[in-house]
C-alpha cells in the first residue's frame, strides 16, 4: 500500500476569525443540539506571556463546547477548518453524543483534539461519552516552548463510553519526550473504537499509552510511519490492550517500544496480533522492552502472526 502527503483544503466561505495580535475564542454552552458546517476559524486560542514563554489561556479554545451534558447529543461538527490558533482546537468538554466529521486542525497549540484530562495520577479525569471523530486531521501542532512539550498529541483519548476515532490522520504533531499523534492518557482512560487511523512524520511516537486497566482496548489496521519516534510506544506497567491488522514502517525509534506487562493471567493478555513491522533501514530494533519487566505474576505480551522485516 502506498501512502501519500495529504492535501488540505484550508479555505471557506464562511469565516470566524481573530487577529493574529487579538486572538478571539468561540465558547458553546447550549441545552440544544448545534449544527456548524464548511466553517473556517482563524486566529483563535489566546496565550497570555509566562517568563521567557507563553501559555495558554484556560478555557479559550478555538471551539468549545463547554459542559452540555446530554444537551449537545445530536451535534454535528462538518468540514470545519481551525488553523493558527494558539490553544486547543476542538473541545467537546463534559459534552456528549457530538460527530466531527471531515474537521482539519492546522498549525495549532496544546493538544488538537482534546477535553481537560486528569488533574493528577490519582483523580480520574473529565467524561464525555458518545464522541466521533471521522475523517479528521491533526496537522502540524505546537508547543511553546517545544522541549516542554511532553506528551503533546493530535488526538487526545480521554474518558468517557462510546468514543470512536476512524479513517483520521495525525501528522507534525511537534513536541517532545512521548509526544504522539494519537494517546491514551495516563489517569484518563476511555474506550475508544479505534480503526483505520494514521500517524506519520510526528516529532516523537505515532501512538503513545500510558495506562494501568484490565480493561479491554482494540486498536485495528493502525498505520505509522516515518515517526521520529516509535510506531507506537506502549506503558505503563499492566494493560489487556490488543493492536492488530497493522503496519509500522520506516520509524526511527523501531515499531514498538513496549513499556507494559499483560493484565493478570493470560486469559487478560496484552497482545500484538497481525502486525507488519518493517525497519526500513530506519531502526536498529523493531521490538524494544526497556522497563517495567520481569514481574513473574504478570505474563508478558504476546505476538500472533507477525512480520519482522
Amino acid at each position: 500500500r502506498v501512502q501519500t502527503a495529504e492535501v488540505l483544503n484550508l479555505t471557506r466561505n464562511v469565516r470566524i476569525e481573530g487577529t493574529p495580535g487579538h486572538r478571539s475564542h468561540i465558547f458553546i454552552r447550549s441545552s440544544r443540539p448545534q449544527t456548524l458546517k464548511g466553517v473556517a476559524i482563524r486566529h483563535m486560542g489566546p496565550r497570555k506571556r509566562a517568563e521567557e514563554f507563553t501559555e495558554l489561556v484556560l478555557g479559550r479554545y478555538g471551539l468549545h463546547l463547554h459542559m452540555c451534558g446530554n444537551g449537545s447529543r445530536g451535534s454535528k461538527v462538518e468540514g470545519v477548518v481551525i488553523r493558527d490558533t494558539g490553544n486547543h482546537a476542538f473541545v467537546p468538554h463534559l459534552s456528549n453524543g457530538i460527530a466531527f466529521r471531515d474537521c482539519i486542525s492546522h498549525d495549532t497549540f496544546e493538544d488538537a483534539y482534546w477535553w481537560d484530562g486528569a488533574p493528577d495520577t490519582r483523580t480520574p479525569g473529565s467524561a464525555s461519552h458518545d464522541i466521533l471523530y471521522e475523517r479528521c486531521v491533526a496537522s502540524k501542532v505546537q508547543y511553546d516552548p517545544p522541549f516542554r512539550g511532553f506528551t503533546l498529541t493530535g488526538f487526545s483519548l480521554g474518558r468517557g463510553n462510546g468514543n470512536v476515532v476512524r479513517d483520521s490522520v495525525a501528522v507534525g504533531v511537534q513536541g517532545d519526550t512521548n509526544a504522539a499523534g494519537f494517546q491514551w492518557p495516563e489517569g484518563g482512560e476511555g474506550i475508544w473504537g479505534f480503526e483505520r487511523n494514521i500517524a506519520h512524520n510526528n516529532a516523537s511516537h505515532g501512538i503513545f499509552t500510558w495506562q494501568n486497566t484490565g480493561k479491554l482496548h482494540v486498536i485495528t489496521r493502525f498505520t505509522a510511519y516515518h515517526n521520529a519516534g516509535s510506531g507506537i510506544s506502549h506503558g505503563a506497567y499492566n494493560n489487556r490492550y490488543t493492536y492488530r491488522d497493522s503496519t509500522l514502517y520506516g520509524n526511527k525509534g523501531g515499531a514498538l517500544i513496549v513499556h507494559a506487562d499483560s493484565w493478570g493471567g493470560p486469559e487478560s493478555p496484552l497482545q500484538f496480533l497481525s502486525m507488519a513491522c518493517h525497519a526500513a533501514s530506519q531502526s536498529d530494533y523493531l521490538v524494544t522492552a526497556p522497563r517495567h519487566h520481569g514481574a513473574n505474576e504478570f505474563p508478558p505480551p504476546r505476538f500472533v502472526g507477525s512480520t519482522f522485516t
